[in-house]
């Protein structure tokens, strides 16, 4: 009887301690992704991680969710993902703007290649004048002479969504066509359907996509030798660097930040100072050390050779979290600002993955 009460006893010790061990591995992997436990607080320390409060929120289908989180400065659009109903974070971070100051219609849209080669796009807008009850978002080409026809509207356009303002605000998620993303004219109409305003795209607020870039923005790398493209937002210019493979299968991609923790030398690669992101190399290369890499996916085929990409085991942006006891005040602010700077990137590192694109067809 005792040898069957300490086997039930053993039994549930080690349930506790695996069900620990893979809590705690859940909790490392939404780490090192950028999620979070706590909605609000991935909300709040997400770019420009200041207070503020959310005044408006939009709830989509695909367990992705926009607010608008206000702050004394401005008004920001965040859309913030969640996973297994417990981990959050934000994916997309745009500033609602206008180009001037009386603009009927702040706005601001931005698009995001995802895996099937095509953009996530987000519209929002808030409503200054209270007798706009509609916004249409199309892509028309309008002239100085602007349609007040929504029938002629619609016919001269690829695209026109309708967002119902709630509350002064009105949002919308959608997959759109590469050739459908652009150049979107912001028609505000009252009740009675009447357009009352119109914006053309040359009045968009420049700061419109000040984290998450427009397709328009990408920074293009081609790598001639391994043949294949990949496409980087300008959100990340100055902020990494793209090394060859010692053996010459592929690419390493590191973040370089403004701290000194942010440009440690790699223990791999003596010459090479940043922290480690991910790798695309041949499929070939990683058969024998694929026990030390994790995220393995297959991006495309160029040159007859199928690429993959990769990350490694351990975590080297995690030091910028971490404390550091040698670190003097001004080097832990510049690694707080180097994690913000890096989990936002991190949100569009499976867009950059895949723009991988043959260069030799």
């Amino acid at each position: 009887m005792k040898q069957v009460i300490m086997k039930r006893k053993h039994l549930r010790i080690v349930i506790w301690i695996f069900s620990l061990l893979l809590l705690l591995l859940l909790l490392y992997i939404g780490k090192i992704n950028g999620y979070s436990l706590t909605e609000r607080n991935v909300i709040r320390n997400s770019y420009p991680s200041i207070e503020g409060e959310v005044i408006y929120q939009h709830e989509f289908n695909n367990n992705k969710k926009l607010v608008v989180w206000k702050t004394e400065q401005m008004n920001y659009v965040k859309l913030v993902e969640t996973k297994w109903g417990i981990f959050h974070r934000v994916s997309v971070i745009s500033e609602l703007g206008s180009s001037e100051p009386n603009d009927p219609i702040k706005r601001t849209w931005s698009a995001h290649l995802n895996s099937k080669k095509k953009y996530d796009t987000i519209f929002a807008v808030e409503v200054v004048n209270p007798d706009i009850k509609k916004v249409i978002v199309s892509n028309d080409q309008m002239d100085d002479l602007i349609p007040e026809d929504l029938n002629e509207i619609r016919g001269n356009s690829t695209l026109v969504i309708e967002l119902n303002v709630k509350d002064g605000f009105a949002a919308s998620y959608n997959e759109l066509n590469n050739g459908d993303v652009g150049n979107f004219v912001f028609r505000g109409l009252n009740e009675k359907g009447e357009i009352i305003t119109s914006i053309k795209p040359s009045e968009q607020p420049s700061e419109q996509s000040s984290v998450t870039p427009t397709p328009q923005e990408d920074i293009l790398y081609t790598n001639n030798k391994l043949g294949f493209s990949l496409r980087f937002p300008i959100s990340w210019k100055d902020y990494y660097s793209i090394v060859d493979q010692d053996n010459g299968t592929g690419i390493d991609v590191y973040f370089i930040g403004k701290s000194m923790a942010s440009k440690n030398e790699d223990d791999e690669y003596s010459t090479v100072r940043g922290l480690y992101l991910f790798s695309i190399a041949s499929e070939s290369s990683i058969l024998d050390s694929m026990d030390s890499l994790d995220s393995i996916s297959e991006v495309g085929t160029s040159q007859s050779i199928k690429y993959v990409s990769y990350t490694g085991t351990d975590c080297s942006i995690c030091i910028l979290n971490d404390e550091v006891a040698d670190a003097d005040v001004n080097e832990q602010n510049l690694m707080s600002n180097d994690w913000t700077k890096v989990t936002e990137m991190l949100t569009d590192k499976d867009a950059v993955i895949h723009s991988f694109e043959s260069i030799n067809k």
